[in-house]
């Protein structure tokens, strides 16, 4: 898993509402020392095309955004290994 990233994410973070938020996601591996492992990160009210272009960044993809424009406001400084 040194150079391996597995994403899941449920759809709902509430099912009896069907809401979308918080909406849990799981982040497997470590992609050869990108991301600081082995915890529980919080990150409310950031976009999940933030989390997607973390993942693209960590891959080496020199992007500033991820998808809609306006709809990604910066990569998830939390995920990062320091």
């Amino acid at each position: 898993l040194d150079s391996t990233l597995v994403v899941w994410v449920n759809e709902m973070g509430d099912p009896t509402p069907h809401s979308f938020a918080p909406m849990p996601v799981t982040l497997i591996g470590d992609l050869q020392g990108t991301f600081n492992t082995g915890r529980v990160v919080k990150v409310l009210g950031a976009p999940m095309n933030n989390l997607h272009l973390s993942i693209l960044q960590a891959m080496g993809v020199d992007d500033q955004s991820f998808g809609e424009p306006g709809h990604s406001s910066g990569p998830l400084w939390q995920l990062l290994a320091s």
